[in-house]
């Protein structure tokens, strides 16, 4: 009889990740309803929200996949998250930039769009994208896949080369923020964003995952205060941060390029740490479940609407009108992203061509 191998299996370490996908999805749903918030009128009422909001909520939505364990690189693994995430980038970005070319561009003026255009798609930045569709938020989903391919190539490496490349990151850090313009609006699929934030997502999804849990009462309070605090000190400095364009600080302002950095941290960690009670307002989870269908639409109906409202009564210079305006819109733009990413999901042709999951969405298509 072939001998039996008694020795005990070494068991995988648990992932602390502490949350239920109900309050995932609530924390998605407060992160869009900040991305919706940012987009809206009400960044010309509010004092400095856009400034705050600005500050962390792009970043946060970039750090939730580090909570969770990542595939190792594969072909497989690569064609998945081009095809679920460059589907809707595709789709989105060219449907704007025929709504852009019909409004906005002259006829003599067409060749030199088509070129903004192509630029536009290949480097997916956001400069060349508002270029060519009018709209800067798609950079975001090239970005969201250049980041998970370098996480998947990153877990395979053993934690000594884990950590030379964190440390060469943050080697890079303090200057990717100084690249000149035509840098930041050139290296393809927001390489440059990646790059810039891939320690600090990592070291967020450690904290979350390995430090907060031991001290999660007690810390839940000390972070939303030191978050206070640095959001205060940061509309009190004037400073300003725009990932998409990778406008932020870097060595030659050190205070400022450090408060950025630990904004977004402290957030991040604030809002996973009042998942609980966002996730007892269904509503946020319900956005969060439909954050991708209102990310890449509502900005196409917030404009529409935004327009409409400067015919009857936005112009009025008074707070209590433009602020309801404000709400209206907002409102309105939600509730129309969210039906017609619902009207795409119920045609199963359509949705796998503008939200599929993976490679395998392509293939039922093709062999119907």
């Amino acid at each position: 009889m072939p001998r039996q191998n008694n020795k005990k299996k070494t068991p995988k370490k648990p992932v602390f990740v502490g949350l239920s996908s109900s309050e995932i999805d609530s924390v998605k749903g407060v992160l869009i309803l900040l991305v919706v918030l940012g987009h809206s009128p009400l960044q010309y009422v509010i004092p400095h929200l856009k400034q705050i909001i600005y500050s962390f909520h792009m970043h946060s939505f970039l750090f939730i996949p580090f909570l969770f364990p990542s595939k190792q690189f594969s072909v497989q693994y690569c064609s998945d998250r081009a095809i679920r995430y460059l589907s809707p980038y595709v789709v989105f970005v060219v449907a704007c930039c025929i709504l852009y070319f019909s409004l906005y561009i002259p006829l003599e003026e067409s060749i030199s769009w088509l070129q903004d255009v192509a630029i536009g798609l290949v480097v997916g930045n956001a400069l060349p994208l508002k270029k060519a569709c009018g709209f800067q938020i798609y950079w975001f989903l090239p970005a969201l896949f250049t980041l998970n391919i370098f996480r998947s190539l990153y877990t395979r490496f053993s934690r000594s080369g884990k950590i030379i490349i964190l440390i060469l990151l943050l080697c890079l850090h303090p200057f990717l923020g100084l690249l000149p313009r035509v840098a930041k609006d050139f290296i393809p699929f927001g390489l440059h964003i990646a790059a810039y934030l891939f320690p600090l997502a990592v070291f967020a999804g450690f904290v979350w995952n390995r430090l907060f849990p031991q001290y999660r009462p007690a810390a839940k309070t000390a972070v939303c205060s030191a978050l206070t605090v640095c959001l205060i000190i940061m509309v009190q400095a004037g400073s300003n941060v725009r990932l998409g364009a990778l406008n932020v600080y870097g060595y030659n302002k050190v205070f400022s390029m450090l408060l950025h950095d630990i904004i977004p941290l402290l957030a991040f960690i604030s809002l996973l740490g009042c998942a609980s009670y966002f996730a007892r307002i269904p509503l946020l989870s319900y956005m969060g479940k439909h954050s991708l269908g209102i990310f890449v639409s509502h900005q196409l109906f917030m404009h529409g609407l935004v327009q409409i409202s400067k015919l009857i009564f936005f112009t009025a210079d008074i707070f209590i009108v433009r602020f309801i305006t404000g709400c209206i819109i907002i409102i309105c733009s939600i509730v129309l992203s969210v039906y017609l990413a619902k009207v795409i999901y119920a045609n199963v042709l359509i949705k796998g061509l503008v939200f599929p999951r993976s490679s395998s969405d392509w293939l039922h298509i093709k062999n119907r």
